[in-house]
């Protein structure tokens, strides 16, 4: 029961922290606030984690993992084509939150913390490329191999500016999925477009 319970409240921190970096960024992330969201003391996390930088690598560490998880769980189905692997991509990454964990992350207490990420961009790259090898006769451009890399680019790229850019240049919002479905047409395009040949 007690370790059932420790791990319930490592859970609750783990969460508590994993909201507020979604919500807030890694720069509003504090102990006392995750503390107040968790229901837990300061104590009980300082007990599981060393610092900051230490709640921070275990929070990234899990969700990273998760987002890894999940991509791989939507390739094992095959795809009816390429912009069925580019849109479960997007669709992985998509969520504030996703997006968020996969930017590199500042130096905490003078711990680096990229690291992690970019092992995490590695391996959405990998399993991106490897579900569109199997599709590899829709890529119209010349370099397949090159395309596929710039594609993953520029679903990450294109994902990731919606929270800077929220407006369009005439001020109007832009709503997420009008940008997830054009992130898909446009990268589908890219790879697909026989205008892409030299």
């Amino acid at each position: 029961p007690q370790q059932a319970r420790s791990r319930r409240t490592t859970g609750q921190i783990l969460d508590a922290a994993e909201q507020l970096l979604a919500a807030e960024g890694i720069e509003n992330l504090t102990m006392a606030e995750v503390s107040k969201r968790a229901g837990v003391s300061i104590g009980a996390i300082y007990g599981r984690f060393e610092g900051k930088s230490g709640l921070l690598r275990a929070v990234k560490d899990r969700a990273l993992h998760q987002l890894e998880a999940e991509l791989a769980d939507r390739y094992e189905a095959p795809a009816s084509g390429i912009e069925d692997v580019i849109r479960q991509l997007v669709e992985t990454v998509a969520p504030a939150g996703r997006r968020r964990l996969l930017e590199p992350a500042p130096e905490a207490e003078g711990i680096p913390l990229g690291q992690r990420e970019a092992l995490a961009r590695q391996r959405l790259a990998f399993m991106f490329k490897d579900a569109a090898r199997g599709h590899r006769n829709q890529i119209a451009h010349p370099s397949p191999h090159v395309a596929l890399e710039v594609a993953f680019r520029l679903v990450i790229a294109g994902l990731a500016s919606y929270d800077e850019m929220t407006r369009t240049s005439e001020g109007k919002p832009l709503p997420l999925d009008v940008l997830r479905i054009e992130v898909v047409r446009a990268v589908t395009s890219y790879l697909c477009d026989a205008g892409a040949r030299p």
